[in-house]
């Protein structure tokens, strides 16, 4: 019986932190967060047709346009790359619900190249201490429903969804 609480205490679990982020602020800060020209430039690419349409709908200049995608870098797990939630930085109804934000988390490795690993149009996401597959499990928040991320090696994909019925007071995401 003594041998179990010392083999716990040879093989220590890391204790991570859960990192909650509500992606409103995150746009309200958006001048603040500066995307690596890397993911600016891939983001551009690929959202170009929506750049084009927010730009003729909200009159945003050229610069405004090539800046449009803001960035914080993400503690994902101890990947050999970067990670990084990318957000719009500017109002568009491309990129905006009523109350909620697309957004994306990526991984860009040495050379440049900007992989995404989950595209989502939530209110909040967050980082959760377990991990799948050397990466940490997720929990994406939209009004009252919380759905459960995990990494399938690729990408992220659901695993569980939960519609809460009561509103939680102690914390945004719970469930």
């Amino acid at each position: 019986m003594r041998l179990i609480p010392l083999l716990f205490a040879l093989s220590p679990l890391p204790v991570v932190a859960a990192e909650v982020h509500l992606l409103w602020p995150l746009v309200d800060e958006a001048q603040r967060h500066v995307s690596p020209a890397a993911i600016q430039a891939a983001f551009s690419q690929s959202e170009q047709a929506n750049l084009t349409r927010c730009s003729a709908e909200q009159g945003y200049t050229h610069l405004q346009v090539a800046n449009y995608f803001s960035a914080i870098k993400v503690n994902l797990g101890p990947r050999k790359h970067k990670t990084y939630a990318v957000f719009p930085s500017l109002p568009c109804t491309d990129f905006f619900g009523a109350h909620s934000v697309r957004f994306w988390l990526v991984a860009l490795d040495d050379q440049g190249k900007v992989s995404i690993l989950l595209s989502a149009q939530q209110d909040s996401f967050e980082i959760l201490g377990t991990v799948t597959r050397g990466v940490r499990d997720l929990k994406l928040r939209y009004n009252n429903e919380i759905i459960l991320m995990r990494f399938n090696g690729t990408k992220y994909e659901a695993v569980r969804e939960l519609i809460l019925t009561t509103y939680c007071n102690q914390h945004l995401l719970c469930g």
